[in-house]
């Protein structure tokens, strides 16, 4: 990513905080957060990296399968279940094949991606919604958002929105 990108999220970033402190946070889209430039189209390989390690059988059936799509321009996401109401993120990069999970935690809601957008949102809003929990949300329910920047996740709402007694 170019200087000029890194400079405007850390400005960005500042803005937030500011705003956090004042109480007036606006949620995070992908408006918000655009990539730049754009290179033109870019040709992702399905091949992965032979350091994947152990997640590498499964992400290579569902790079196969057509299991993923494309985040942050570059970067095949896949979502892979850990269990009931379980899932994680594997990010693999479509030029070079490493395989990344940046996430410390699962999620049991979905993510919200697009792919001219380093922002992820993880278990959104709506996907909470449409599963009829929005209004008598779980405390362990939480969104977070995170913008992908050097090749890992930040999260830039530290705020999190999560049920009532969280």
């Amino acid at each position: 990513m170019g200087n000029l990108f890194r400079a405007v999220i850390a400005i960005h970033l500042l803005m937030l905080a500011a705003a956090g402190k004042a109480g007036e946070v606006e949620t995070p889209t992908f408006e918000l957060y655009p990539l730049m430039p754009d290179p033109g189209q870019l040709v992702l390989s399905r091949d992965i990296s032979a350091e994947a390690g152990p997640l590498a059988n499964r992400v290579a059936k569902a790079l196969q399968d057509g299991e993923q799509q494309v985040f942050a321009r570059k970067y095949w996401a896949i979502t892979l279940s850990c269990g009931t109401a379980c899932e994680e993120l594997v990010l693999v990069d479509g030029l070079d094949g490493r395989v990344f999970t940046p996430l410390e935690r699962a999620f049991s809601h979905g993510i919200a991606f697009v792919d001219d957008s380093p922002l992820l949102i993880v278990n959104p809003p709506e996907n909470i919604e449409q599963a009829g929990m929005a209004e008598d949300q779980p405390d362990w329910l939480c969104t977070h958002y995170y913008l992908w920047l050097d090749e890992q996740l930040l999260e830039i709402d530290p705020v999190a929105q999560c049920g009532q007694d969280y």
